[in-house]
């Protein structure tokens, strides 16, 4: 199995895989190789690249929104999944708010953020 995060290690800087990455990719895979992406982006946000690499056609997994989900990359379906409470959830939106921190929240595949930033865009 190999894991990859997204941003700053598997994409370059304008969203692309290099050819050379993808072809890397595809004979690990041929050798029997599960490949695994992983990102705090949404199970949306990551089907662009996962469909690039053609994980729709086999076995594979998806790491969501920062580990809360995880998702077969054949089937969509969802393997595993956690949610933090409601009480905590807002105790920790109080304290990161209060100190002028951006608070990104997700349900399903929308993005909330308390405050425009750089990151909620992409």
């Amino acid at each position: 199995m190999i894991a990859l995060d997204l941003d700053d290690t598997l994409l370059r800087s304008y969203l692309s895989i290099s050819y050379r990455t993808r072809n890397a990719i595809k004979r690990a895979e041929a050798a029997g190789i599960v490949l695994v992406l992983a990102s705090g982006r949404s199970p949306a946000a990551m089907e662009r690249f996962a469909r690039l690499l053609r994980m729709h056609k086999r076995p594979g997994y998806l790491i969501c929104n920062n580990g809360t989900i995880i998702q077969e990359s054949h089937t969509g379906k969802i393997v595993y999944t956690i949610q933090i409470p409601v009480q905590p959830a807002l105790t920790a939106f109080d304290l990161a708010n209060a100190e002028g921190f951006p608070v990104q929240l997700y349900d399903d595949d929308i993005l909330y953020v308390s405050k425009p930033n750089e990151f909620a865009d992409l």
